[in-house]
């Protein structure tokens, strides 16, 4: 696995266990600077 999926799947997983525990906030916004990283976060959110 490279660094940008394992990053972005690091990211992904710490977020998702925050929303497990705590309510707010109600949104959350991952801000991709290149494409290459808007198409990992864009599968391995399932979007």
């Amino acid at each position: 696995m490279r660094q940008k999926e394992l990053a972005a799947g690091i990211a992904i997983r710490e977020v998702k266990t925050y929303f497990e525990t705590s309510p707010v906030p109600e949104k959350v916004i991952f801000v991709c600077f290149d494409y290459e990283n808007y198409a990992i976060y864009k599968e391995l959110l399932n979007l």
